[in-house]
């Protein structure tokens, strides 16, 4: 059966250089029929003039975070059967798309593989540091060289099926993602069915400027969600909780150890 495409959703806040770039690799680089679904999560830097003059699905709020824009764009457009949360800081390389959709299933959350210019990332190859000198001819030619596999694990840039995000009630908008929001989702998926599996596809490949959001959030004094997120799994089932934050916190200690603690503490605790 034919690959129809993804639902790609970008929420964005004062990003547009980055998000021009996104969507120029989006446009360059997939060789499906994608439908693009944009969240201006009350930008002020000229980005919703821009997004006007595209000719796509825009959605718009009063700057309420990432998740309650994924969760406005998906309740609005949804329409393909499977889905990526995809950030506004991102590249995609050639056929990232393609490669990522034949590797999905109902019972499985996918991420593409993310290099970053930062020191410490998983996959750490320097094309740039933001779009005025982001070198793509450069990354595409380092991401046609990446060995490729599947593996388990996921962090970031998720990829599921919609009506399995719907099932779980979207994004729990009382967390953010720096707070371990994205690992809340997919403890809700994995309790609730524990043959859920969570991979990484090594062919499909984006380029992360790295924690532009993030460093946005904390230069504004806006505290994670951490705590939030320790509570709220201590009364459900902590052993399997710990069980899917421990494989979490061995991958991020080898992958990027200066987040572990901040991000996801020493476990939960009864």
């Amino acid at each position: 059966m034919a690959l129809k495409g993804l639902d790609i959703y970008i929420p964005t806040h004062n990003n547009l250089e980055y998000l021009k770039l996104c969507l120029e690799g989006i446009k360059e680089n997939s060789a499906l029929q994608n439908r693009v679904i944009i969240h201006n999560d009350g930008c002020t830097d000229g980005t919703k003039e821009f997004l006007e003059s595209l000719d796509t699905f825009v959605t718009h709020s009063h700057w309420r975070g990432m998740y309650s824009a994924i969760n406005q764009a998906f309740r609005t457009h949804s329409e393909n059967k499977y889905m990526i949360s995809l950030n506004d800081d991102t590249y995609p390389a050639k056929n990232w798309d393609v490669n990522l959709l034949s590797e999905c299933e109902r019972n499985k959350v996918l991420c593409p593989i993310c290099v970053e210019p930062t020191p410490g990332s998983f996959l750490t190859y320097d094309c740039g540091r933001d779009p005025s000198n982001f070198n793509r001819e450069r990354f595409l030619s380092y991401a046609s060289t990446i060995p490729r596999k599947v593996e388990w694990g996921t962090i970031g840039q998720w990829t599921l099926a919609s009506d399995l995000f719907e099932e779980m009630n979207g994004l729990d908008e009382g967390l953010d993602p720096f707070g371990s929001g994205g690992l809340d989702l997919l403890y809700r998926i994995r309790v609730k069915n524990p043959n859920f599996t969570f991979y990484r596809v090594y062919d499909s490949v984006v380029y992360h400027f790295s924690r532009i959001a993030s460093r946005k959030l904390e230069d504004s004094g806006v505290k994670t969600s951490v705590s939030k997120f320790q509570k709220k799994w201590v009364p459900v089932n902590i052993e399997a909780a710990n069980r899917l934050l421990e494989k979490t916190r061995e991958r991020l200690e080898f992958e990027r150890p200066e987040f572990a603690d901040k991000f996801l503490g020493r476990g939960l605790k009864g």
